[in-house]
């Protein structure tokens, strides 16, 4: 018997009955929201029921191809010799690129203004056309950009190089080990959901994830399966609510 499994939005699955059947494809805002908003209407380490990570994908550093800094230390020296001039753009207020930037700007101790935009392509285009100097950029999203010469890479936010930037370093490798930016989402079955279920979900989405075809169309957008178990989901999904909860707090991010 094939059954069908509706997603629904973060708070209705956490009043969904724990059967199997309503899974929610959550993201990374589940755990940045939870430390910027005070009534979210769930609550993504209590009331989910971590299946499987689905997919992961770097942010990528990357500025205006006008700005004369091709290195993350050139870029910090060139904000901190111009203290308040520069900025970055996000996708919007509270939301991944906004953290990874108020991050940045807590590691390295500079001064620049945080722009945000509604969407990640007007903040890219802006960034391309330099009215905003730099950005954390999703790879999948800004691979094309950068491709085309369109905006200059300085370093990926991720554990390690991308295949279509060989030449690009990773945060860690530029100076920075402590400022790692994924984009990610996993399936979630609402908390209580019985754990044969909640493993028979994760073992089908893993054997999904490890076909070719599906590799190669991660690989085609800089994006990497990944597969996780559900014990090893929750516990990224929980040092993910802590690591950005302390960003959050100590830049008083505040969301739209």
């Amino acid at each position: 018997r094939r059954h069908s499994f509706p997603t629904r939005r973060s708070s209705d699955l956490a009043k969904a009955k724990p059967d199997g059947y309503t899974l929610l494809v959550g993201t990374v805002a589940n755990a940045t929201n939870m430390g910027i908003y005070k009534n979210l209407g769930y609550d993504t380490a209590r009331d989910f029921a971590p299946i499987t990570q689905i997919m992961s994908s770097p942010s990528v550093l990357v500025v205006n191809n006008n700005l004369p800094v091709r290195t993350l230390n050139e870029l910090i020296a060139y904000a901190k010799a111009r203290p308040g001039k520069l900025s970055y753009a996000s996708s919007g207020a509270g939301g991944m690129q906004h953290h990874a930037g108020e991050l940045l700007k807590l590691r390295a101790g500079i001064d620049v203004i945080h722009i945000p935009y509604k969407g990640a392509a007007p903040a890219l285009t802006d960034v391309i056309g330099g009215t905003v100097d730099f950005g954390f950029k999703t790879a999948s999203g800004v691979m094309p950009a950068i491709l085309s010469g369109k905006v200059r890479p300085i370093a990926v936010a991720g554990s390690a190089r991308l295949a279509q930037l060989p030449d690009v370093p990773t945060m860690a490798e530029a100076g920075m080990p402590d400022l790692e930016a994924d984009s990610w989402n996993g399936l979630f079955a609402p908390a209580g959901t019985p754990p044969a279920i909640v493993n028979r979900l994760a073992q089908a989405t893993i054997t999904i994830l490890k076909t070719p075809e599906i590799q190669e169309r991660f690989a085609a957008i800089s994006a990497v399966p990944v597969g996780s178990t559900p014990d090893q989901f929750a516990e990224y999904v929980r040092a993910e609510i802590k690591k950005w909860g302390t960003v959050a707090k100590q830049a008083n991010v505040q969301a739209n």
